[in-house]
Formats: structure tokens, C-alpha cells, sequence
């Protein structure tokens, strides 16, 4: 018995355009008032998932930094964190700044960067002229990486390392953007979901997951039934697996519709 949607949010929940559109937040409303629980597992940081979840009135906490943190907005703090190891931080800053690479790091509350980024200063983003002396001493959730060359470079440097196996590399590419989310290893949006779920009394066996890039693939080859976003990576769309296909328009639409359709009710 489904009881839950696992879902991606950039390509998935929202379009090629990251809007919502009125018929995914109908169908989402519904699922909720049928008493599914929907669960987003993304890239994402807690801060800007918070508009998404926000505006679709969701109330599960949500997995966010590829996995390094599950997030409960209702309470408005982390359930449960795990940051890269402080001496895997320093290894990173250190060789972004010999490699002239801009990293940035997820330090509490603010993201801290080596260089100055492309785009305007949030008011909780700080460039750190001594990048590496700056972290001593600090909890780091995780690093990233952007643009296309520069994260080709940072991953060849992390896997000529000794100290690269120590390491999770999350590649994401949108359009003609390009991350590389850095985490300490083992962690992945599976590996939050496997904490979060018993905690809401779920398994994999009463899930249903849907995304679009490689992130997600174990989420769908875990889940009861699995499906990919119309804009999804091949290898995800090879390891879908469920009953019926989504509407490449309206794809959550169509998934609440279907689930709805040959589960019922949950409450």
C-alpha cells in the first residue's frame, strides 16, 4: 500500500521553467487531504526548499543537501544532520585555493565562500579572505562546487587524492549549470530517507518516488514504484519500474491521480 510520494523538486516538481504548475499543486493538495504523506528529497538547502514546501502547505520534514541534512520546517530546525568531518573540509579548502577554484561551505546558518560569487551577496553569504583558517574549529554540512570547468577540475583533484574515497561527489547538470555537491561518504538522499522514514512510521514498501537525475536513482530502485520526470537521465528512466506511465504535461498530477486510483485513501 503506497502511503507516500518521495519527490525530486528541480525537473520534477517543478518544470523546465522551476515553476509549479496550478495542476501539480491541486494534485498535491489532494494527496495530502487523502492523507499521503509527500516527502521532497533534494539537492536543494534548506533555505530555498523552504519557498516550495512553503507555498504547497506540505508539513513532513524534507531531505535537502543531497542528503547531509532532514529538515523540519513545522519546528523550524534540523532533525538530523551529517557534516563532512573537519580534516575533510580543510583538504577541500585548501585545494580549491591551490587549484583557483570558488568553493563555498554550509557553516550553521550561512554559506561562507573562498571567492567572491557571480551574483550578489545574500545577507547570509560571506566571502572569507583566509578561506582554510576560517573553518578551524567549525561544523561544515557540506561543500559545492560550480560551473562546468571548475567542477571537472575539483573532481579530478578529489579522486587523485588518498583521502577522495573518504567523500560522497554528487554531479548535478541543469541546463547549461553545473554542481558538484561534496559530502562526507555514504551520504545520499537514500541514506537521509532510510533515517527519516521509520521515524513517520513508513518503508520503502509504502513509498513512491519520482526524480530526474542520477541523484535519484537509488530513491526509484528502492521504492515500491519508481518513475521518471520526462526530463529524467537515462539511467533513470531504465530503472522506473510501476504499473503505468506519467503524463509528460502534468507528471505529479497524473502520478496523485494514478495512486489515487489503485490505492485509495489513507485515511
Amino acid at each position: 500500500m503506497i502511503k507516500a510520494l518521495l519527490l525530486d523538486i528541480d525537473n520534477t516538481l517543478l518544470g523546465p521553467e522551476g515553476q509549479l504548475s496550478p495542476a501539480t499543486k491541486d494534485a498535491i493538495t489532494l494527496a495530502q487531504e487523502t492523507g499521503f504523506k509527500i516527502i521532497l528529497a533534494t539537492a536543494r538547502g534548506y533555505r530555498s526548499t523552504r519557498p516550495v514546501h512553503r507555498e504547497l502547505g506540505l508539513t513532513c520534514p524534507v531531505v535537502c543537501h543531497m542528503g547531509a541534512m532532514v529538515y523540519d520546517y513545522q519546528q523550524e530546525k534540523p532533525l538530523m544532520t551529517w557534516p563532512l568531518p573537519e580534516q575533510l573540509a580543510h583538504r577541500l579548502a585548501r585545494l580549491a585555493d591551490e587549484l583557483g577554484v570558488r568553493i563555498s561551505a554550509y557553516v550553521g546558518e550561512e554559506v561562507w565562500f573562498n571567492q567572491h560569487p557571480d551574483r550578489p551577496l545574500r545577507e547570509d553569504w560571506l566571502v572569507k579572505s583566509d578561506f582554510v583558517r576560517a573553518l578551524e574549529g567549525k561544523s561544515v554540512l557540506e561543500m559545492v562546487v560550480v560551473g562546468d570547468k571548475a567542477v571537472a577540475k575539483m573532481m579530478e583533484a578529489i579522486e587523485g587524492e588518498p583521502w577522495g574515497a573518504e567523500l560522497s561527489l554528487g554531479r548535478l547538470q541543469e541546463g547549461d549549470k553545473t554542481w558538484l555537491f561534496i559530502n562526507r561518504a555514504g551520504i545520499t538522499k537514500v541514506s537521509a530517507l532510510e533515517w527519516l522514514l521509520p521515524h513517520l512510521g513508513l518503508d520503502w514498501s509504502h513509498c513512491a518516488a519520482c526524480g530526474d537525475g542520477t541523484a535519484d536513482l537509488e530513491m526509484i530502485q528502492k521504492a515500491h514504484w519508481g518513475l521518471a520526470a520526462p526530463l529524467a537521465h537515462p539511467s533513470v528512466r531504465e530503472a522506473a519500474h510501476a504499473p503505468f506511465t506519467l503524463d509528460p504535461d502534468e507528471p505529479i498530477a497524473s502520478l496523485v491521480q494514478e495512486i489515487i486510483t489503485r490505492c485509495g485513501s489513507n485515511l
